[in-house]
């Protein structure tokens, strides 16, 4: 019972990640990018740290 709950946590949450992820990119297109990459930086580094900045810094 407790390795479902385990995976149902682990899928919800990388769901979450990837609708927030989308949302950011559909951002990106929508707003000047300085203000998303601000705004979308500021909501991740919440949850993931500077892992998720690095790896946004690199893509750039």
């Amino acid at each position: 019972c407790g390795t479902i709950l385990r995976l149902v946590l682990i899928g919800s949450r990388t769901l979450f990640h990837t609708c927030r992820t989308i949302i950011c990119n559909l951002c990106h297109a929508a707003f000047p990018s300085g203000l998303t990459v601000i705004a979308c930086l500021a909501e991740e580094s919440r949850t993931n740290g500077s892992h998720w900045i690095r790896r946004s810094l690199t893509r750039v």
